[in-house]
């Protein structure tokens, strides 16, 4: 049976790797104004000046960066709390975070 999963997640990690590619670069790419390649290339080395440069650089990376980051904390997250209480379907409920955010939004 491990060889099973050995093999599973052999394939897996690199397919999901090769799809958060792919993602990351179609939302640099596709916007209200889609974008070449070229373009997103030039911006990323810095060698461009363009009107279509500062979309890129203003606009898509920003927030393309933030989604990782959000993405990554939020399974880091999770994972953390899964892995402390010993619990695979752990969830914010069982350690209060729900309650704790909510108690946070009324004071601010």
């Amino acid at each position: 049976m491990s060889g099973s999963v050995a093999v599973t997640r052999a394939i897996a990690v690199p397919g999901l790797l090769l799809l958060l590619i792919i993602a990351t670069a179609l939302s640099l790419l596709i916007g209200a104004k889609s974008l070449p390649a070229s373009v997103v290339l030039e911006a990323l080395s810095g060698t461009c000046q363009s009107a279509d440069c500062t979309i890129v650089l203003d606009a898509r990376l920003p927030r393309t960066l933030a989604g990782l980051l959000a993405g990554g904390a939020l399974g880091l997250a999770g994972a953390l709390m899964q892995t402390l209480t010993r619990n695979p379907l752990a969830d914010p409920g069982l350690l209060g975070v729900n309650a704790g955010a909510s108690f946070a939004i009324v004071l601010g």
